[in-house]
């Protein structure tokens, strides 16, 4: 019984702290402070913190590094714990270091909040959107697109996450395949 209550006081005594790594080798830094970690204790956890991006040419939702050269690390700070931190591959050192020996500053309860909730927003996100058309392969289209406009074309492929269709469409006397948005496609009845 006595185990369990040092267990769970180790687990109120860990706080939040910032690795500055190189630019890039977030991940990499991630896994070996994981592995280095596991050395010295059992309580601690490493996010690098990833966010949604809207492209603003295309609409296109990309994954982004929230942080970049920041790894979040919660662990009850020592003087072992931090060798092993400073001492890892591509580590410059830890936010809040004033050096001399003495132990980093900790994020405040309300800084690590903040910065680690943009990571729940890639997981709430990470539905693909499908679109819909009221064709389907094989059949054929009237196009609508400023190129190809009242041209006809039979559809011979579609990309459901793009929402566009490929279609063969009569170029100099030949079926080319071209892409079309699915908005620019209307069946022939």
């Amino acid at each position: 019984m006595k185990n369990l209550d040092i267990k769970n006081k180790k687990i109120n005594d860990s706080r939040w702290y910032v690795v500055i790594g190189q630019s890039g080798h977030e991940k990499k830094i991630q896994e070996d402070l994981i592995n280095k970690l596991k050395k010295t204790t059992d309580n601690f956890e490493v996010r690098v913190i990833f966010e949604n991006v809207k492209s603003e040419k295309n609409g296109v939702i990309r994954v982004k590094n929230a942080y970049p050269t920041y790894i979040f690390v919660n662990v009850e700070m020592s003087k072992e714990i931090w060798f092993a931190i400073r001492n890892t591959d591509k580590v410059k050192g830890i936010l809040g270091s004033k050096g001399e020996g003495a132990l980093p500053q900790a994020l405040t309860k309300m800084e690590a909040k903040r910065m680690l909730s943009k990571e729940k927003k890639v997981i709430e996100n990470k539905e693909k959107i499908l679109y819909t058309a009221n064709f389907k392969t094989g059949d054929y289209v009237k196009i609508n697109d400023n190129i190809f406009q009242d041209e006809v074309a039979q559809v011979i492929d579609m990309n459901y996450y793009k929402g566009e269709a490929t279609v063969n469409i009569e170029i100099f006397g030949r079926a080319t395949p071209t892409k079309i948005l699915f908005e620019n496609c209307e069946p022939i009845t």
